[in-house]
């Protein structure tokens, strides 16, 4: 499970699945890349990356992998955040 919050004016995306050392599945990398654009459609600019538990992320499920990990990667699937001027 991917989470995205805003706190003050900071963009918090958590991945939450440490039973699965917060490893993606395919509804995971989707949840992600539309955190990611939620982001890029914010006022804030500033985004945290973070993983619940003892674990970031294991990187994709190998149980249930991801048909297309990469839709989920900032600047390959989705745009990255541009430096502000």
């Amino acid at each position: 499970m991917i989470r995205y919050e805003i706190v003050g004016s900071v963009g918090i995306i958590t991945f939450d699945r440490p039973d699965a050392r917060n490893a993606f599945t395919q509804q995971d990398v989707e949840a992600l890349r539309e955190a990611l654009t939620a982001f890029e459609c914010s006022d804030e600019r500033v985004l945290v990356l973070t993983g619940a538990d003892a674990c970031f992320t294991a990187g994709a499920d190998l149980k249930n992998p991801p048909s297309n990990f990469a839709r989920g990667v900032p600047g390959i699937g989705v745009p990255g955040p541009a430096p502000c001027a």
